[in-house]
Order: structure tokens, then sequence, then C-alpha cells
């Protein structure tokens, strides 16, 4: 992808050196931009300032944004996928733009391969039907790929096996590449330390607060014993509701606001008891059960 790229763009403005490290800013400006968006979407205005203070003040980024390569271009398409995963675009064209970018990102540099299962995974959890979206964000990438990589692979196959493959392992022996590979996994876990400490401890987190009772929605749908799928009946068909199936389950109490077919809340956590149900509450039930 980065001849196609750097030399549309230089059909434009020329071929330079100061060209194509201009094109490579603003790659890096629009993928910091892309994150802080993100960020804010998922975490509010603290998380994206946290976030574009890591990307200014990363060593990584000052050295793999300043030069005409691969890198840049190759971040600007994962941080698309997630971006384009995280909008307000149709579902189903979420994950087809996502996959897609993904496919870009692995044209522009190969090695993103090895990382593109986990991308799709995070591409669909960022959905709400995620057997559908990974379904859709998976075929895309692997369209994606195919129209990429088809190409040369149907008219020079044995020169780009030779280039991914052949290139690296003919000059040195198996040893070699073994000791190669066992330096470079160790040299990764150093450089990437704190990227993966932070990474698995949220992963961790995000767990933990998935699997306590009524974090998805702010709510435990039980009332008076009855199963989460009575939160569904009429509520879960009137449209414009932000609460499970749709319904308008309020997320959260508004001040000022009287919520509307509003279930039980869970204990708190030093145990204080839930409070009664609500005449709303009896009436979305007995709605739930009635339309059943």
């Amino acid at each position: 992808m980065l001849p196609y790229v750097y030399g549309l763009a230089g059909q434009i403005t020329g071929y330079s050196l100061c060209a194509g490290r201009a094109l490579t800013a603003l790659l890096a400006l629009a993928s910091a931009f892309m994150a802080g968006a993100v960020a804010r979407r998922r975490g509010g205005p603290i998380a994206e300032v946290v976030a574009l203070a890591l990307i200014a003040g990363s060593l990584f980024t000052a050295t793999a944004y300043t030069y005409t390569a691969t890198y840049a271009l190759t971040a600007f398409f994962l941080v698309l996928a997630i971006f384009v995963a995280t909008s307000r675009l149709t579902k189903d064209w979420r994950a087809v733009i996502a996959g897609l970018a993904l496919a870009a990102a692995a044209g522009t540099r190969l090695s993103v391969v090895a990382a593109l299962p986990f991308m799709v995974l995070a591409v669909a959890l960022c959905a709400k039907r995620r057997w559908r979206s990974l379904l859709i964000a998976g075929a895309a990438t692997i369209a994606g790929l195919a129209l990429i990589f088809s190409p040369f692979l149907l008219f020079t196959r044995e020169n780009m096996l030779y280039d991914v493959f052949g290139f690296h392992t003919d000059r040195t022996t198996l040893i070699w590449q073994a000791a190669a590979v066992q330096n470079t996994a160790r040299e990764t876990v150093t450089d990437f330390a704190v990227l993966l400490g932070v990474t698995l401890t949220g992963a961790a987190a995000q767990f933990v607060r998935l699997r306590r009772p009524g974090q998805r929605t702010g709510y435990a749908f039980e009332v008076a014993g009855h199963p989460p799928q009575l939160a569904g009946g009429r509520a879960a068909t009137q449209p414009g509701g932000n609460g499970a199936c749709g319904g308008r389950v309020p997320a959260r109490e508004h001040p000022g606001r009287r919520p509307t077919g509003q279930l039980q809340h869970p204990p708190g956590p030093e145990g204080r008891p839930a409070r009664a149900p609500r005449v709303g509450d009896v009436h979305l039930l007995l709605s739930a059960h009635l339309e059943r």
C-alpha cells in the first residue's frame, strides 16, 4: 500500500524527501486525532488528554512518525479501524470499513498479519451484536487481503514468496534463526513492558467489571426474582430507548428527570438492600408477561 499512497500524493506534490516526510507528518496527526477521539468516546475528556500525552511523549512516535517508511501508514490504518468501529456509522458498515482498514494495514506492513485476529476481535467487541460484527469484519478483512495480495500471487508468485520468506531465511542457519526469534521476543517484551502491563491490567479490570451483576446496563434486570428477559416486552419495542434490547430503561438517573420503566438497582458495595419495586416496575413486568 505504501507505493500507492505515497505515489498518489507524489503525483500532486511532486517526489521529494520533504514531500514524503510532510505526508508522514499528516498521517501522524490524523492518527493522533483519531486515537484521541476514540479515547474520548470510551473514557471522556481526561482519557483523551492522557492518550494524546502518551502519543506526544512516546519515543516510538517521535521516531516512526518523522520519516518516510511503512510505520506511519500502518499505524494510520490500524487506528482508523478502531476509530470507525467506535463511530456512529451503520453497524454493518462499521465492521466492513474497519475490516478493510485492517487489511490495508497488513498490506502496508506484512507483520501486522499476526495481529489481525486480535484487531478483528477488538472491532467486534465495539459492537452490540458482536458475533455478527465479528463475521462481517473477518470477511471484509479476508476480502481486502485477497484484493491487495492476489495480483502479486497471480503474476509474480515466486518473487513475492522469496521477498516475504526466502530473503529472511536463506542467509542464515536454522540455529541463528531460532536465536533471532528468541532475541526479538525478549526485546519486544522489554520495549513494550509498560504498554503490555497497561493492556493486561485494563483487560483484567474490564473482565471483572463485566462479571459483576448489573454492570452491563447499570441495573440488575431482576425484580422479585424474575429473569433478565422480562426487561424486554413493550419497552423493547419502543424506539429511541437506550436500555437492554433498545428499550427505555435508562442506564443512569438524570437530575430533574423522573425515570420511566426503571428496574431494581443491584445491592451496593456495603450490602445495602435494593429499593422496593415501583408501580412502573410492576406494569413493565405485567406487560412483558402479556406480550410473550
